[in-house]
C-alpha cells in the first residue's frame, strides 16, 4: 500500500515514532524526508475532509454595556479584509479587547461567508485546540494541533477567515506563535496589544490604531449604563469622577462596581471625596476585582492595578535601567515632567522614554519638552516601586 494512502491513525503513529527516535548520522536525512512526506499527507485538507460550515470559535459574549467608539469601529470595518493585518494598541484597561469583542460578534452576525476565530495570545495552544475542535479536525488533541490549525487556515479552499489575536503584549508570547500565523489573501488578523513596537512590527506602521482614553461623553455614557437611576441626583459629580479616573473604561467599571455594592454607604459624591483625599483610597479602588468581564478568564485578576503592574514587571525583567527610570517618574509629584529636569539625573534619557512610550505608559509633548503619565497610572507605579530598591541617580 502506498505510504500516502495509509489511514491517518497509522500516519500519526509514524510521525510520533520518527519524532521521538534519536536520529543517527546514517538515517537522519531519511527520517527527515519521511517525516515531511507524512506531514504533507496528514495535515492536508484531504486528511480531514471538506471544509465545515461557517465556524466561529472562542468568541467572547458581547458586553451589554459596550459604549460605541465610532472612529475605531469604522476603521476596523474598512481596514480588516483581504489578507490585511491591523493592530489596536493602547494602555491596559483602555478598551481594546471590548472593541475587538464587539467587532468579532459583528462579523459573526453579518457575514455569511467568513469564519471568525478568537485567540488569547497567552493561551495560544489552548486557543488553537478549541479552534481545532470547532473545525472538527480528527485527532486534534495530539501535540500537532497547532500545525493542524495552521494548515487549515492556510488552505484557501476553506474560505475567508478573520482572527483576533488578543493580548499580544510581550515578544516571548508573540515569537512563540509567529511561525503558526499564516499571512494569506483569504485571512485577516486583528491584534490587540499594550506594546507599540509589537503593533508596528506585526501590522506595519500604517496599520495600527492608537486607542486613547474615552472622551468625556463616552465615559459619562458608560457611567450611566452601569449605575442605577437612584444616582441620577448626583449628575453634577459624574464629570469629577471620570476625570479623577482618567476617563479609563476599566477604572470606571471598578468605581461603579464599588458604588453599587456599597450603597447607600457609598455614593458618587463620597467616592469623589475619597479619591481627593489621597492615594491610598484611589489605589484601593484600582485593585477592585469583583466584577465580570466576558473576554477574560475568571481566574485572572483583571483589575487596572494588576494589569498595569504586570507591564511594569515586564519592563523590570527586560530592562532594569528603564524600570529604574519608571520608578523615578512614579515618585514625581507631578504627572507632567520636564525632560530637562530628568536629564540632570538620567543618562540615555531618550532611550528610556522610548521604552515607556512603546508600552504606552507615557506620552511626549515636544513643544513644551514634557513627558506625561496619567495620574492613576503614576499612582500604581509609585505603589509598585515601593517593593523595589532603586537609586534615583541614573548617571554613569
Amino acid at each position: 500500500m502506498p505510504l500516502l494512502n495509509l489511514p491517518s491513525g497509522i500516519l500519526h503513529r509514524i510521525v510520533e515514532r520518527l519524532e521521538t527516535k534519536r536520529d543517527t548520522n546514517s538515517f537522519a536525512n531519511t527520517n527527515r524526508l519521511l517525516r515531511d512526506v507524512v506531514h504533507t499527507r496528514l495535515y492536508s485538507r484531504a486528511a480531514y475532509g471538506p471544509p465545515p460550515t461557517l465556524i466561529s470559535a472562542n468568541i467572547p459574549v458581547e458586553n451589554s454595556e459596550f459604549v460605541n467608539r465610532p472612529d475605531v469601529m469604522q476603521w476596523l470595518r474598512h481596514g480588516l479584509s483581504g489578507g490585511s493585518w491591523l493592530a489596536l494598541a493602547g494602555l491596559g484597561g483602555i478598551g481594546k479587547t471590548e472593541i475587538a469583542v464587539q467587532y468579532a460578534n459583528e462579523v459573526r452576525r453579518s457575514s455569511s461567508k467568513t469564519h471568525i476565530f478568537w485567540v488569547d495570545v497567552s493561551l495560544f495552544v489552548e486557543s488553537y485546540s478549541a479552534i481545532a475542535s470547532s473545525l472538527q479536525i480528527p485527532r486534534y488533541q495530539n501535540r500537532h494541533v497547532v500545525r493542524l490549525v495552521f494548515n487549515w487556515l492556510l488552505d484557501a479552499a476553506n474560505g475567508p477567515w478573520v482572527m483576533i489575536l488578543d493580548g499580544a503584549d510581550n515578544w516571548n508570547d508573540v515569537n512563540r506563535m509567529k511561525p503558526f500565523l499564516p499571512r494569506c489573501d483569504h485571512g485577516s488578523v486583528l491584534v490587540t496589544t499594550r506594546n507599540l513596537d509589537i503593533a508596528e512590527k506585526l501590522a506595519g506602521r500604517e496599520n495600527f490604531h492608537l486607542l486613547p482614553e474615552m472622551t468625556q461623553s463616552e465615559a459619562i455614557e458608560l457611567l450611566q449604563l452601569r449605575l442605577s437611576p437612584r444616582y441620577d441626583g448626583e449628575n453634577d459629580r459624574r464629570v469629577e469622577l471620570i476625570n479623577a479616573l482618567g476617563n479609563i473604561p476599566l477604572a470606571i467599571v471598578q468605581a461603579t462596581t464599588d458604588i453599587e455594592a456599597k450603597f447607600p454607604r457609598l455614593t458618587i459624591s463620597k467616592i469623589v471625596e475619597n479619591l481627593r483625599q489621597g492615594n491610598k483610597q484611589t489605589y484601593k479602588l484600582l485593585c477592585i476585582n469583583n466584577f465580570y468581564i466576558s473576554s477574560r478568564p475568571l481566574q485572572r485578576d483583571h483589575s487596572a492595578a494588576k494589569i498595569w503592574q504586570s507591564v511594569f514587571d515586564l519592563i523590570y525583567h527586560e530592562n532594569m535601567e528603564a524600570a529604574k527610570f519608571l520608578s523615578i517618574i512614579g515618585r514625581n509629584s507631578s504627572s507632567k515632567i520636564s525632560k530637562k529636569s530628568l536629564s540632570s539625573v538620567v543618562d540615555n534619557l531618550d532611550e528610556y522614554i522610548k521604552v515607556l512610550r512603546d508600552y504606552l505608559l507615557v506620552t511626549e509633548e515636544p513643544e513644551e519638552d514634557l513627558i506625561t503619565m496619567l495620574p492613576v497610572v503614576q499612582l500604581c507605579v509609585r505603589q509598585w516601586s515601593k517593593k523595589l530598591t532603586f537609586d534615583d541617580d541614573m548617571r554613569g
